[in-house]
């Protein structure tokens, strides 16, 4: 089998002829999907390596103290004797290896998301040293001087720039962690925007911010393209900020005296059907009342 890349032919469908496939790639994200359908479609061949990137909790404490711990301390430590967890050293050693030459086919994506958080997140290599500098307009920050929310955002950030492919699973554990509820949604519409290029997505979360984000992308898909673009105008959406809900699945864990159980949520065109988050907020408002009673002698 022969495979043709054609940069010239604009707008030229894909072909096979001859045990021969010509196809047109105009952007590096087409050079990935495209190479990828070859495989999955015209060959019949089975996905056998598919990337899995995690994004664990905790990241900015990571990042406070990554100059230090990254310069060359895992390689120090006798095999078998880290106790590091494998999800996050294998993270570390993602963001340690990251080229700042080296510009994935999502590095727009990263820029989009720079830009709408008023941040420039980069890394700086000289010889064995390794930096990540923060800049907000023309002014550099230190990372002691950079809030926790910022912190906790740039390995997602880096690895949309650096790191990612427009495939496979991005597992993010407590994407609010640190993080104001406004950046909190910023944070999902971009997940989301992975969700359209076709990645699998799994989010660890307690935060209602987060579930009530997700909700309104659901109900997006409930409009038109017209509609979402007049939505999208209106409060600084891009137009394919959305998600179908069979897209979406939830699931909610439960501590049980011998175990955990889980319980799969509904979803129907208005978002995941829950009542968790609001069980936390009916104890809060009865202990505001009980509080006021008793106060005023009512009890």
């Amino acid at each position: 089998m022969n495979v043709v890349i054609d940069p010239t032919a604009k707008d030229k469908p894909t072909e096979v002829h001859n045990n021969t496939i010509t196809m047109t790639i105009t952007e590096p994200i087409g050079l990935y999907t495209s190479l990828t359908d070859i495989l999955l479609h015209y060959l019949e061949l089975p996905k056998l390596v598919e990337p899995c990137y995690y994004l664990p909790a905790s990241r900015s404490g990571m990042i406070l103290g990554f100059e230090a711990f990254i310069s060359g301390l895992l390689e120090r430590i006798p095999f078998g004797v880290s106790k590091i967890p494998g999800v996050v050293s294998d993270f570390l050693n993602e963001i340690k290896n990251i080229s700042p030459k080296t510009k994935g086919p999502l590095y727009k994506l990263g820029l989009m998301l720079e830009r709408e958080i008023g941040w420039d997140i980069s890394v700086e290599r000289r010889e064995q040293l390794f930096k990540i500098t923060y800049k907000k307009g023309r002014k550099k920050y230190e990372k002691e001087n950079v809030s926790s929310g910022i912190l906790e955002l740039s390995p997602f950030i880096l690895y949309l720039k650096h790191v990612m492919l427009p495939f496979g699973t991005l597992i993010v554990e407590g994407p609010e962690a640190h993080i104001h509820p406004s950046l909190q949604r910023i944070f999902v519409r971009y997940l989301a925007k992975l969700v359209r290029f076709g990645m699998k997505v799994v989010v660890i979360t307690h935060s209602d911010y987060i579930f009530e984000q997700i909700n309104t992308l659901i109900a997006l898909s409930n409009l038109n393209k017209e509609q979402r673009r007049q939505f999208a105008e209106k409060v600084g959406y891009d137009i394919d900020d959305y998600l179908k809900p069979d897209e979406v699945s939830a699931y909610l864990f439960r501590i049980e005296e011998d175990g955990c159980t889980t319980e799969e949520l509904e979803i129907d065109e208005d978002g995941i059907v829950e009542d968790e988050f609001y069980k936390v907020c009916e104890e809060l408002y009865e202990e505001h009342l009980l509080i006021k009673k008793l106060k005023e002698g009512y009890v």
